[in-house]
């Protein structure tokens, strides 16, 4: 799962649950796409500073949008 979600946030930055979509539409005889595993693994990646993440209001919803760096690059 980590490597699936680093790849697709090479193509552009995304929230959690446009990654579940993504993951879902393409990925999903590959991996779960439940936002729980998809959560977590986000944590993961962000304790090793692969992920970085913005926060933004959109229509009065509160959003973390998730971008790669360069580490979860490497």
């Amino acid at each position: 799962m980590d490597k699936i979600i680093l790849g697709i946030l090479m193509l552009r930055r995304m929230t959690a649950y446009e990654l579940r979509n993504t993951i879902r539409d393409n990925f999903k005889s590959m991996c779960s796409d439940s936002l729980g595993s998809i959560q977590v693994t986000l944590k993961k990646l962000l304790s090793l500073k692969m992920v970085t993440f913005e926060e933004l209001v959109e229509k009065g919803i509160n959003k973390k949008r998730y971008a790669i760096t360069d580490i979860g690059e490497k």
